[in-house]
C-alpha cells in the first residue's frame, strides 16, 4: 500500500514567510554600501572630477587586512559620480572594518572577471582606473563611501606648433608604436608593472586640433618609440610625412604618469622643444589645465 502525504498550502506559505523574515532580519543587521566616485584631479590630491554617467566599475570588499573578498559587485554611474549596482545589486556588509578596492576602464565596458585577484592581459588605448580604501569602519543601516580613482596606465601627449617658415594647417594622423600587451593588473597593487617591448605595428593616436594623445601600457623598452606624422603644411593639399624616434625618459613610461611633448614643425623635420613628466591628473594646484584633455 502506498502512503500519500498531503502538505497543507498554508504550511508552505508559512515556511516561505519565515525565510523571508530571516532574510529581512539579516539585512537589518547589515549595512548597504553606496559608492560615490570621482577621478583624482589635483596635484595636492584634494579635489576630484565626478566620474561620467554610464561609466562602469567593479568594487570588492575584504575584511580588513585579508586578501579574500567577502563581497564584490559591478556598478555603473547612473548620474555623474553616483554608482548604481548592475541588475539591482546592493553590497551588504556586517558591522566591522573593511578594505575596499575598485577598478574601472573609465568607459561603458566592465573588466573581465579576475582570477586570483589578477586580470588577463591589459590593452593599450584604455584609461584604466584603480582605487582603494583601507580599514574602513562599517556600521549602521547605510554607509556612503566617497571613492577617488587614480589613473594607472600611462598617457602620451603631443602638442604641435609651426616652426620657422612653416605654417602647420592640420594633423591628418599620427601613428605610434605601442607596448606589447603582456601587462596584468593585480587588484591589491596601486600601479601596473612595465613591459619591455614595443609592437612592430603602428597605432593611430587621438587627434584634437593640433594636439594628440594616447593611453599606453607602462613600458621601458631598449629601443626608441617610433612615430609617423601625416601633416598638412603651408596650405598645401598633399600631406607631408614626418618620422620621429622618441627616446623614453629614464625608467620608461611608468604607471600613473603623463608624458607631454612639445613639438615644432619645420619643412624637413620635427624637433622636440621640451617635454614634461607629471602625475596623470587634470589640473595643477591652481585649477589650470596641465595639458590638453580629450
Amino acid at each position: 500500500m502506498k502512503l500519500r502525504y498531503i502538505i497543507p498550502l498554508f504550511f508552505i506559505i508559512l515556511i516561505t514567510d519565515c525565510n523571508d523574515d530571516e532574510d529581512d532580519k539579516k539585512k537589518d543587521t547589515q549595512s548597504d554600501i553606496i559608492f560615490n566616485v570621482g577621478i583624482l584631479e589635483s596635484a595636492t590630491q584634494t579635489s576630484y572630477t565626478p566620474i561620467n554617467a554610464g561609466v562602469k566599475a567593479t568594487f570588492y570588499a575584504f575584511k580588513a587586512g585579508t586578501d579574500i573578498p567577502v563581497a564584490e559587485g559591478n556598478y555603473y554611474a547612473s548620474t555623474s559620480g553616483q554608482m548604481t549596482g548592475l541588475n539591482n545589486y546592493i553590497m551588504y556588509l556586517l558591522p566591522g572594518n573593511y578594505d575596499f578596492y575598485g577598478i574601472s576602464q573609465n568607459n561603458t565596458d566592465l573588466f573581465l572577471p579576475l582570477n586570483n585577484l589578477e586580470s588577463s592581459n591589459l590593452k593599450n588605448g584604455v584609461d584604466y582606473l584603480w582605487t582603494n580604501i583601507t580599514n574602513k569602519s562599517i556600521a549602521g543601516a547605510s554607509t556612503l563611501l566617497s571613492v577617488t580613482f587614480q589613473h594607472i596606465a600611462s598617457k602620451l601627449t603631443f602638442e604641435l606648433e609651426s616652426g620657422n617658415n612653416v605654417k602647420l594647417n592640420t594633423i591628418d594622423s599620427i601613428l605610434i608604436q605601442t607596448p606589447v600587451e603582456d601587462v596584468k593588473l593585480n587588484l591589491l597593487k596601486s600601479s601596473l608593472s612595465q613591459t619591455t617591448s614595443l609592437n612592430a605595428a603602428f597605432t593611430p593616436m587621438s587627434i584634437s586640433g593640433l594636439n594628440s594623445d594616447y593611453y599606453l601600457l607602462p613600458v621601458n623598452p631598449t629601443t626608441p618609440l617610433k612615430s609617423h606624422f601625416f601633416l598638412k603644411i603651408n596650405n598645401q593639399t598633399n600631406e607631408s610625412l614626418y618620422a620621429l624616434d622618441i627616446v623614453l625618459p629614464s625608467g620608461g613610461f611608468q604607471s600613473g604618469k603623463s608624458y607631454n611633448y612639445k613639438l615644432s614643425i619645420s619643412e624637413t623635420e620635427i624637433i622636440i622643444k621640451a617635454y614634461t613628466v607629471s602625475d596623470w591628473i587634470v589640473n595643477d594646484n591652481t585649477g589650470n589645465p596641465i595639458y590638453p584633455e580629450d
